[in-house]
């Protein structure tokens, strides 16, 4: 998952190309939570689970690591707002 050690995430920071499945995920959760966190909203999720299912890689290990992350990030970003938003709004 996303959550790799310090270490790996420096390394990637510096260029260094996705070895693990691990750091594949991070980066791209980094990617989803730096735009949410630049437009929080439901059409920011959207956007993002579109260029999830529309852009596909050709390496599968690069398309599953995008999916996990998506999961992780739906998880902790999304569900928490849409908790918020049926408080706000009431429930269906």
């Amino acid at each position: 998952m996303p959550f790799i050690p310090q270490l790996e995430r420096d390394m990637l920071k510096k260029g260094e190309p996705p070895i693990t499945p691990g750091q594949r995920c991070f980066l791209e959760y980094q990617w989803m939570v730096t735009t949410w966190k630049n437009e929080p909203h439901w059409t920011t999720a959207d956007r993002i689970y579109k260029d999830v299912t529309q852009e596909i890689y050709e390496d599968p290990d690069f398309q599953r690591a995008r999916e996990l992350a998506w999961q992780v990030f739906f998880n902790f970003f999304v569900m928490p707002y849409e908790q918020k938003q049926l408080w706000k709004n009431g429930a269906i």
